[in-house]
């Protein structure tokens, strides 16, 4: 019963958000050129890795 209750809440949740997630990828997407956050990292000797 509580597995049923967990996945509909998460169905629903899902369903009713996908517009905000949707709106937050477009921002990201016109703000740094990528939905996803990449970094150039420094090491040794000021190198990328």
């Amino acid at each position: 019963m509580i597995r049923i209750l967990d996945f509909l809440a998460a169905f629903f949740g899902l369903f009713f958000l996908w517009p905000i997630l949707v709106a937050v990828v477009i921002v990201g997407l016109f703000d740094t050129g990528s939905p996803i956050f990449i970094q150039e990292r420094v090491g040794r000797n000021k190198k990328a890795f």
